[in-house]
Protein backbone atom coordinates (compact mmCIF):
# COMPACT_ATOMS: atom_id res chain seq x y z
CA UNK A 1 0.00 0.00 0.00
CA UNK A 2 2.09 2.58 0.92
CA UNK A 3 4.83 2.47 -2.55
CA UNK A 4 1.61 2.76 -4.68
CA UNK A 5 0.43 5.72 -2.40
CA UNK A 6 3.82 7.75 -2.36
CA UNK A 7 4.34 7.04 -6.13
CA UNK A 8 1.38 8.37 -6.79
CA UNK A 9 1.77 11.62 -5.56
CA UNK A 10 4.06 14.32 -4.91
CA UNK A 11 4.52 16.08 -1.55
CA UNK A 12 3.05 19.78 -2.25
CA UNK A 13 0.77 19.22 -5.43
CA UNK A 14 -2.96 19.96 -4.60
CA UNK A 15 -5.13 20.42 -7.44
CA UNK A 16 -6.04 24.14 -8.41
CA UNK A 17 -9.40 26.09 -6.96
CA UNK A 18 -12.65 25.93 -9.30
CA UNK A 19 -12.63 28.68 -11.73
CA UNK A 20 -13.51 31.72 -10.30
CA UNK A 21 -12.97 30.17 -6.53
CA UNK A 22 -10.12 31.77 -4.70
CA UNK A 23 -8.46 29.51 -1.74
CA UNK A 24 -9.88 31.57 1.11
CA UNK A 25 -7.19 31.86 4.44
CA UNK A 26 -8.71 29.12 6.27
CA UNK A 27 -8.19 27.14 3.59
CA UNK A 28 -4.67 27.83 2.70
CA UNK A 29 -3.76 27.53 6.09
CA UNK A 30 -5.02 23.89 6.44
CA UNK A 31 -3.22 22.95 3.25
CA UNK A 32 0.32 24.20 4.80
CA UNK A 33 -0.96 22.18 7.89
CA UNK A 34 -1.66 19.23 6.12
CA UNK A 35 1.67 19.92 3.88
CA UNK A 36 4.14 20.20 7.04
CA UNK A 37 2.75 17.25 8.29
CA UNK A 38 2.86 15.26 5.12
CA UNK A 39 6.49 15.87 4.83
CA UNK A 40 7.68 15.12 8.15
CA UNK A 41 5.54 11.81 7.67
CA UNK A 42 3.61 13.23 11.13
CA UNK A 43 0.69 10.82 10.07
CA UNK A 44 -1.27 11.99 13.67
CA UNK A 45 -1.36 15.36 12.21
CA UNK A 46 -1.35 15.02 8.53
CA UNK A 47 -4.59 12.44 8.96
CA UNK A 48 -6.58 15.15 11.26
CA UNK A 49 -5.71 18.04 8.73
CA UNK A 50 -6.51 16.07 5.72
CA UNK A 51 -9.52 15.48 7.74
CA UNK A 52 -10.28 19.20 7.87
CA UNK A 53 -8.88 19.86 4.22
CA UNK A 54 -11.47 17.07 3.04
CA UNK A 55 -14.40 19.30 4.68
CA UNK A 56 -13.31 22.02 2.96
CA UNK A 57 -12.77 20.74 -0.58
CA UNK A 58 -14.66 17.60 -0.46
CA UNK A 59 -13.90 16.81 -4.14
CA UNK A 60 -10.36 17.20 -3.39
CA UNK A 61 -9.37 13.49 -4.77
CA UNK A 62 -5.56 14.12 -3.91
CA UNK A 63 -6.52 15.15 -0.47
CA UNK A 64 -8.53 12.34 0.27
CA UNK A 65 -5.83 10.17 -1.08
CA UNK A 66 -3.18 11.74 1.55
CA UNK A 67 -5.79 11.43 4.48
CA UNK A 68 -6.37 7.98 3.00
CA UNK A 69 -2.61 7.07 3.52
CA UNK A 70 -1.94 8.96 6.92
CA UNK A 71 -4.72 6.87 8.31
CA UNK A 72 -3.42 3.39 6.67
CA UNK A 73 0.03 4.26 8.50
CA UNK A 74 -1.38 4.48 11.62
CA UNK A 75 -3.19 1.16 10.59
CA UNK A 76 -6.48 2.99 11.03
CA UNK A 77 -8.15 0.45 8.30
CA UNK A 78 -11.57 0.64 8.58
CA UNK A 79 -11.61 4.85 8.90
CA UNK A 80 -8.37 4.77 6.14
CA UNK A 81 -11.08 2.83 3.98
CA UNK A 82 -13.71 5.20 3.51
CA UNK A 83 -10.82 7.86 2.73
CA UNK A 84 -9.46 5.31 -0.49
CA UNK A 85 -13.11 5.19 -1.63
CA UNK A 86 -13.83 8.50 -1.36
CA UNK A 87 -10.74 9.14 -3.55
CA UNK A 88 -12.12 5.90 -5.81
CA UNK A 89 -15.52 8.16 -6.62
CA UNK A 90 -13.32 10.91 -7.81
CA UNK A 91 -12.34 10.86 -11.70
CA UNK A 92 -8.93 11.40 -12.36
CA UNK A 93 -5.63 10.91 -11.21
CA UNK A 94 -6.37 9.09 -7.78
CA UNK A 95 -9.81 6.95 -8.63
CA UNK A 96 -7.30 3.44 -9.51
CA UNK A 97 -4.93 3.44 -6.73
CA UNK A 98 -8.07 4.87 -4.48
CA UNK A 99 -9.78 1.54 -5.60
CA UNK A 100 -6.47 -0.25 -5.19
CA UNK A 101 -6.07 1.02 -1.43
CA UNK A 102 -9.39 -0.30 -0.70
CA UNK A 103 -8.61 -3.56 -2.22
CA UNK A 104 -5.52 -3.83 0.14
CA UNK A 105 -7.28 -2.97 3.31
CA UNK A 106 -10.09 -5.53 2.62
CA UNK A 107 -6.91 -8.13 2.41
CA UNK A 108 -5.18 -7.19 5.41
CA UNK A 109 -9.14 -7.72 6.89
CA UNK A 110 -9.16 -11.00 5.42
CA UNK A 111 -12.14 -10.15 2.63
CA UNK A 112 -10.76 -11.63 -0.17
CA UNK A 113 -14.19 -11.40 -2.32
CA UNK A 114 -14.44 -7.37 -0.86
CA UNK A 115 -10.36 -7.36 -2.35
CA UNK A 116 -10.68 -9.14 -5.27
CA UNK A 117 -13.73 -6.65 -6.27
CA UNK A 118 -11.86 -3.70 -5.68
CA UNK A 119 -8.52 -5.07 -7.38
CA UNK A 120 -11.05 -5.09 -10.47
CA UNK A 121 -12.57 -1.82 -10.55
CA UNK A 122 -8.99 -0.13 -10.09
CA UNK A 123 -7.82 -2.07 -13.45
CA UNK A 124 -11.06 -1.41 -14.75
CA UNK A 125 -9.97 2.58 -14.35
CA UNK A 126 -6.47 2.28 -15.45
CA UNK A 127 -4.21 0.25 -12.35
CA UNK A 128 -1.51 -1.26 -14.20
CA UNK A 129 0.91 -1.19 -12.15
CA UNK A 130 2.37 -4.88 -11.59
CA UNK A 131 5.35 -4.51 -10.00
CA UNK A 132 3.22 -2.81 -6.86
CA UNK A 133 0.95 -5.74 -6.44
CA UNK A 134 3.35 -8.20 -6.73
CA UNK A 135 5.80 -6.56 -3.80
CA UNK A 136 2.63 -5.10 -1.87
CA UNK A 137 2.58 -6.93 1.66
CA UNK A 138 -0.65 -6.05 2.07
CA UNK A 139 -1.95 -8.01 -0.86
CA UNK A 140 -0.43 -11.17 0.70
CA UNK A 141 -3.50 -13.64 1.80
CA UNK A 142 -4.62 -13.25 -1.75
CA UNK A 143 -1.56 -14.75 -3.30
CA UNK A 144 -2.70 -18.27 -2.26
CA UNK A 145 -6.12 -17.62 -4.08
CA UNK A 146 -6.35 -18.79 -7.73
CA UNK A 147 -8.15 -15.44 -8.70
CA UNK A 148 -4.56 -13.91 -7.73
CA UNK A 149 -3.19 -14.70 -10.99
CA UNK A 150 -6.05 -13.74 -13.35
CA UNK A 151 -6.06 -10.31 -11.76
CA UNK A 152 -2.27 -9.90 -12.64
CA UNK A 153 -3.06 -11.39 -16.18
CA UNK A 154 -5.65 -8.13 -16.27
CA UNK A 155 -2.93 -5.80 -14.61
CA UNK A 156 -0.53 -6.61 -17.46
CA UNK A 157 -3.07 -6.57 -20.41
CA UNK A 158 -4.32 -3.30 -18.78
CA UNK A 159 -0.51 -2.30 -19.52
CA UNK A 160 -0.32 -3.37 -22.59
CA UNK A 161 -2.66 -1.29 -23.60
CA UNK A 162 -1.18 1.82 -21.71
CA UNK A 163 -3.31 1.62 -18.78
CA UNK A 164 -1.37 2.85 -15.42
CA UNK A 165 -0.49 6.26 -17.42
CA UNK A 166 -0.98 9.24 -14.75
CA UNK A 167 -1.46 12.53 -15.65
CA UNK A 168 1.79 13.87 -14.85
CA UNK A 169 2.07 16.63 -12.57
CA UNK A 170 3.51 20.07 -14.25
CA UNK A 171 5.63 22.64 -12.12
CA UNK A 172 7.83 25.49 -12.51
CA UNK A 173 8.71 26.05 -9.20
CA UNK A 174 11.49 28.43 -7.45
CA UNK A 175 15.28 27.16 -7.55
CA UNK A 176 18.06 28.49 -5.94
CA UNK A 177 21.56 27.97 -7.35
CA UNK A 178 24.91 28.38 -5.78
CA UNK A 179 28.16 27.88 -8.41
CA UNK A 180 32.26 27.98 -8.30
CA UNK A 181 33.20 28.03 -11.89
CA UNK A 182 37.51 28.26 -12.38
CA UNK A 183 38.36 29.94 -15.94
CA UNK A 184 41.13 28.75 -17.91
CA UNK A 185 41.94 26.63 -20.95
CA UNK A 186 39.11 24.31 -19.58
CA UNK A 187 36.26 25.30 -17.34
CA UNK A 188 36.06 23.65 -13.97
CA UNK A 189 32.76 24.00 -12.29
CA UNK A 190 30.63 22.87 -9.96
CA UNK A 191 27.23 23.84 -8.62
CA UNK A 192 24.32 22.71 -6.18
CA UNK A 193 20.51 23.38 -7.10
CA UNK A 194 17.76 23.43 -4.78
CA UNK A 195 13.86 24.68 -3.98
CA UNK A 196 14.18 27.18 -1.53
CA UNK A 197 11.83 26.67 1.95
CA UNK A 198 10.86 29.32 4.55
CA UNK A 199 11.88 28.68 7.63
CA UNK A 200 8.62 27.86 10.27
CA UNK A 201 9.01 27.71 14.16
CA UNK A 202 6.85 24.20 14.07
CA UNK A 203 10.54 22.90 12.27
CA UNK A 204 12.62 23.52 15.68
CA UNK A 205 10.02 20.60 17.31
CA UNK A 206 10.14 18.17 14.12
CA UNK A 207 14.00 18.75 14.40
CA UNK A 208 14.58 17.99 18.23
CA UNK A 209 12.02 14.54 17.27
CA UNK A 210 13.36 11.47 17.91
CA UNK A 211 11.37 9.80 15.12
CA UNK A 212 13.54 12.07 12.86
CA UNK A 213 17.05 10.33 14.45
CA UNK A 214 18.93 7.58 11.75
CA UNK A 215 16.11 8.95 8.75
CA UNK A 216 17.42 10.94 5.78
CA UNK A 217 15.34 14.01 5.31
CA UNK A 218 14.36 15.90 2.50
CA UNK A 219 17.00 18.59 1.74
CA UNK A 220 14.52 21.36 -0.32
CA UNK A 221 11.60 20.97 -2.17
CA UNK A 222 10.18 19.88 -5.12
CA UNK A 223 12.72 18.14 -7.20
CA UNK A 224 16.36 16.73 -5.58
CA UNK A 225 19.16 19.33 -3.96
CA UNK A 226 21.58 18.60 -6.86
CA UNK A 227 25.20 19.04 -6.41
CA UNK A 228 26.59 18.58 -10.47
CA UNK A 229 30.23 18.91 -10.89
CA UNK A 230 32.62 17.92 -14.17
CA UNK A 231 36.08 18.20 -11.61
CA UNK A 232 36.77 15.98 -8.53
CA UNK A 233 35.58 17.11 -5.06
CA UNK A 234 36.63 16.45 -1.70
CA UNK A 235 33.93 17.08 0.44
CA UNK A 236 34.81 16.82 4.54
CA UNK A 237 37.07 13.99 3.93
CA UNK A 238 35.43 12.14 1.20
CA UNK A 239 36.63 12.77 -2.43
CA UNK A 240 33.52 12.54 -4.78
CA UNK A 241 34.56 12.15 -8.67
CA UNK A 242 33.00 14.38 -11.84
CA UNK A 243 29.05 13.15 -11.48
CA UNK A 244 25.58 14.01 -10.51
CA UNK A 245 24.75 13.88 -7.34
CA UNK A 246 21.53 13.87 -4.83
CA UNK A 247 21.70 15.30 -1.22
CA UNK A 248 19.72 14.61 1.55
CA UNK A 249 20.25 15.52 5.28
CA UNK A 250 20.23 12.82 8.27
CA UNK A 251 20.89 12.91 12.26
CA UNK A 252 22.63 9.96 13.83
CA UNK A 253 21.63 8.58 17.57
CA UNK A 254 24.89 11.22 18.52
CA UNK A 255 22.90 14.24 17.24
CA UNK A 256 25.66 14.78 14.66
CA UNK A 257 24.18 16.10 11.64
CA UNK A 258 25.21 14.35 7.72
CA UNK A 259 24.81 15.47 4.95
CA UNK A 260 24.60 11.91 2.43
CA UNK A 261 25.62 12.10 -1.08
CA UNK A 262 23.85 9.76 -3.19
CA UNK A 263 24.61 9.11 -6.65
CA UNK A 264 21.99 10.59 -8.85
CA UNK A 265 21.99 7.46 -11.44
CA UNK A 266 21.63 4.87 -8.83
CA UNK A 267 18.64 6.90 -7.77
CA UNK A 268 17.12 6.93 -11.25
CA UNK A 269 17.18 3.38 -11.17
CA UNK A 270 14.64 3.44 -8.02
CA UNK A 271 12.35 5.73 -9.48
CA UNK A 272 12.20 7.44 -6.44
CA UNK A 273 11.59 11.21 -6.04
CA UNK A 274 12.72 13.45 -3.41
CA UNK A 275 10.27 13.33 -0.99
CA UNK A 276 10.83 9.37 -0.76
CA UNK A 277 14.67 10.72 0.86
CA UNK A 278 13.92 7.96 3.69
CA UNK A 279 14.38 5.09 1.21
CA UNK A 280 17.29 5.35 -0.26
CA UNK A 281 20.29 3.36 0.40
CA UNK A 282 23.79 3.42 -0.10
CA UNK A 283 25.31 6.80 -0.94
CA UNK A 284 28.35 8.18 1.58
CA UNK A 285 27.62 10.69 4.70
CA UNK A 286 29.56 14.03 5.29
CA UNK A 287 29.74 15.00 9.10
CA UNK A 288 29.13 18.74 8.94
CA UNK A 289 29.81 20.99 11.84
CA UNK A 290 27.09 23.80 13.78
CA UNK A 291 27.80 27.02 13.29
CA UNK A 292 27.76 29.39 16.68
CA UNK A 293 26.04 32.28 16.56
CA UNK A 294 25.56 32.23 13.26
CA UNK A 295 22.61 34.73 11.67
CA UNK A 296 19.10 33.58 11.68
CA UNK A 297 18.01 32.18 7.84
CA UNK A 298 14.48 32.53 6.73
CA UNK A 299 14.48 30.35 4.33
CA UNK A 300 16.67 27.48 3.23
CA UNK A 301 19.88 28.87 2.12
CA UNK A 302 23.13 26.75 0.72
CA UNK A 303 26.06 27.90 -0.84
CA UNK A 304 29.57 27.21 -1.64
CA UNK A 305 32.60 29.56 -1.07
CA UNK A 306 36.22 29.72 -1.72
CA UNK A 307 39.19 30.56 0.41
CA UNK A 308 40.41 33.63 -1.37
CA UNK A 309 43.60 33.14 -0.03
CA UNK A 310 44.04 29.68 -1.76
CA UNK A 311 41.27 29.66 -4.27
CA UNK A 312 41.05 25.35 -4.72
CA UNK A 313 39.69 25.37 -0.81
CA UNK A 314 36.39 26.65 0.38
CA UNK A 315 33.24 25.42 1.99
CA UNK A 316 29.79 24.54 1.74
CA UNK A 317 27.11 25.95 3.81
CA UNK A 318 23.89 24.92 4.90
CA UNK A 319 21.41 27.42 6.90
CA UNK A 320 17.92 27.17 7.72
CA UNK A 321 16.41 29.20 10.40
CA UNK A 322 18.45 29.36 13.75
CA UNK A 323 20.58 26.16 12.42
CA UNK A 324 23.99 26.61 10.04
CA UNK A 325 26.19 23.83 9.16
CA UNK A 326 29.11 23.79 7.11
CA UNK A 327 31.73 21.50 5.60
CA UNK A 328 35.08 21.95 4.32
CA UNK A 329 35.74 21.46 0.58
CA UNK A 330 38.75 21.33 -2.13
CA UNK A 331 38.35 21.01 -5.35
CA UNK A 332 40.46 19.17 -7.25
CA UNK A 333 41.64 20.70 -10.66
Amino acid sequence: MKRTLILALALFIFPPPMKGQEPGPALDAVRKLAEAAWQTQDWPNASKHYAELVKLEPKNGLAWHHLGYALHAQGQLDEALAAHEQAAKIPGLTQNIGFYNAACVHALKGRKDDAFASLEKAIGVGFADEETAVGDTDLESLRSDPRWEKSLAAIRAAKGKGGGIRPPFVQSPPRHTSRMAYFGRAVHALFINYGPVAWKDEYQKQAESPAFVGKRWRLGSDFWTTLDTNVAVTIGATRFEPNAYYLTLEKNAEGQVLLTVLDAADVRKQKLDAFQSAQTKGGISVPLTAVKDAPAATELTISLASDPANPATGKITIAFGPHTFEAPLQVHF
